[in-house]
């Protein structure tokens, strides 16, 4: 390329130089010496660009799987395995999540919330038993009816449950189980949830611990506040989330398949089932309930 300096005189004050007259062999070839130079930089340029874009895509997908690999699953046996960080909530085993975030508040998937600051699960429920006995305190409607014997029901999925009490660092233990060559029970395991209930009662908001909608039935009194363990349900031969088909969410007897559990064992034999539904506390039927699963340890530090 010719120098500006060679044709203009320099705002800097350079004097004018006075190119040499070519002749038109020369003109020819030095067009086409500058038409070579400029088509060699535009290679050039175009090669730098897809190798920084491919650079980048590479960085990107590295990212994205890095992210995908810790994403929370429903998996028995991961009691050794922290929770991915909330930061990193984009994507589950499912493909993308629908989080859309107000304030404090996250909606994760459909019927769950999530709740940054106080560390809890939001799950939308509604009533749908004020009197009876029970095994259940929250049911997910799934092909096995539990209706009958749980005061709350969700349409929420309990594996999507399960990864959201994982996003909020919550680690799940092993569900109840029988062992029927020594004949003993052994009890959920987990980390402590503490289960609570808000709605609105005479246009208030009302809110408070779930075990005051509960009656003893050998004491004749409320039950205890106690807190629940994530003990995480368990994965079926098939592959299949124990959870999502009998819909066990919240129980208060020895379900294998149980979310979340009590840390003692209670029978699920109809002769033994020890609690029934406190009608004088629970709202009407149909009503709309939050039910806030809030970490323990969230709790005690405040």
């Amino acid at each position: 390329m010719i120098s500006l300096c060679a044709v203009l005189i320099s705002p800097l004050g350079c004097e004018q130089e006075t190119p040499a007259k070519k002749t038109p062999k020369q003109s020819r070839r030095a067009t086409e010496s500058n038409k070579s130079t400029n088509s060699a930089n535009q290679n050039n340029s175009a090669k730098n660009f897809v190798s920084e874009t491919e650079a980048e895509n590479r960085d990107d997908n590295d990212d994205a799987a890095s992210k995908s690999r810790r994403t929370a699953s429903p998996n028995v046996g991961m009691r050794d395995k922290t929770a991915m960080p909330v930061s990193e909530a984009r994507k589950d085993n499912a493909g993308e999540s629908n989080i859309s975030s107000s304030g404090n508040a996250v909606a994760y998937k459909p019927g769950i919330t999530l709740n940054y600051e106080a560390l809890q699960v939001e799950v939308d429920a509604q009533v749908i038993l004020r009197q009876g006995e029970l095994e259940l305190l929250l049911w997910a409607e799934s092909p096995t009816p539990k209706g009958h014997e749980t005061i709350l029901a969700t349409k929420a999925k309990p594996s999507d449950i399960y990864e959201a009490l994982g996003l909020m660092g919550l680690t799940p233990g092993s569900p109840p189980w029988f062992d029927y060559e020594k004949g003993v029970a052994h009890a959920a395991k987990g980390d402590a949830v503490d289960v609570r209930v808000r709605y609105q009662l005479d246009n208030q908001h009302t809110e408070h611990n779930i075990c005051e909608w509960v009656t003893n039935k050998a004491r004749q009194a409320p039950m205890e506040r106690r807190d629940w363990v994530f003990c995480g349900s368990r994965r079926e031969e098939n592959g299949r989330f124990a959870a999502d088909f009998e819909g066990t969410v919240i129980t208060v007897v020895d379900f294998p398949s149980s979310l979340l559990s009590l840390a003692e064992s209670h029978s699920e034999s109809n002769a033994k089932l020890w609690l029934v539904a406190n009608a004088e506390r629970i709202p009407e039927i149909d009503t709309s309930v939050t039910v806030i699963l809030r970490a323990v340890k969230q709790r005690k530090s405040d």
